[in-house]
């Protein structure tokens, strides 16, 4: 095993214990208030998921766009199942959106606030997760040689400051 996966594995285990008992929020509740359209939730409608363990990978490879639409019921449900999707299969489009939708970077106050409330729910171990996940990535980002690096704005948009 090399250095990342032995670290990628120590991500997922403190995702794991930080959102341990999650439960899923209820159709009802899917939806972010401010959205105006739900076909990007659709999939994870009716599907009696208890936990967000069960949602299959499938769902989140496909879906890999949706995060901005959840609530932040179901933002604080789906995201640990998204970022242990995208700590196995690093190449994915989920590993960015992910990564963008941890990102606070708009000027714009409307924005800022649909950020600060798809966050206000996580619990300080749940934020110290999602930190050290976003520093994982980060130092994916600079392996990688990419120009530039969303996990490290995302690091220093919020995460860094909890």
């Amino acid at each position: 095993m090399s250095e990342f996966q032995v670290s990628a594995e120590l991500v997922k285990q403190k995702i794991k214990e930080a959102f341990y008992g999650v439960e899923f929020p209820g159709d009802e509740h899917l939806l972010n208030p401010k959205s105006f359209d739900d076909s990007e939730i659709e999939d994870f409608k009716g599907k009696g998921w208890k936990l967000w363990e069960n949602i299959p990978g499938e769902i989140i490879k496909y879906n890999y766009c949706s995060l901005p639409f959840f609530s932040p019921e179901a933002f604080l449900f789906v995201l640990p199942a998204y970022m242990i999707y995208a700590l196995d299969n690093p190449q994915s489009n989920v590993s960015d959106f992910t990564v963008y939708s941890l990102t606070d970077t708009s000027d714009k106050s409307e924005i800022r606030e649909i950020f600060a409330s798809r966050v206000s729910l996580f619990t300080e171990i749940q934020k110290e997760a999602i930190a050290l996940f976003l520093e994982y990535e980060a130092d994916q980002y600079d392996y990688r040689r990419y120009p530039s690096n969303p996990a490290s704005k995302a690091l220093q948009s919020y995460w860094s400051k909890k």
